[in-house]
């Protein structure tokens, strides 16, 4: 009953775009705050790590979009 379950999220996931579209769009903003944080735990200072986060968040997120949400490689 689980693989079932689990297969018709997965099918939905891969038939829909805008599903794919979201679900990235929720990784780049965990991944941006998680960098963030990550730089500001590290002792960088607040306005360095918001510039690296942010060029860094950029590049994963126009990857990521590429990738996963239009299939390009």
């Amino acid at each position: 009953m689980y693989l079932i379950k689990k297969a018709k999220l997965v099918n939905l996931i891969k038939k829909h775009k805008l599903v794919r579209f979201l679900l990235v769009g929720i990784l780049n903003t965990l991944f941006g705050y998680f960098l963030y944080g990550s730089l500001i735990l590290i002792g960088i200072n607040y306005k360095l790590a918001a510039l690296l986060a942010t060029i860094i968040g950029v590049l994963f997120n126009f990857q990521t979009t590429r990738r996963l949400v239009f299939g390009l490689s």
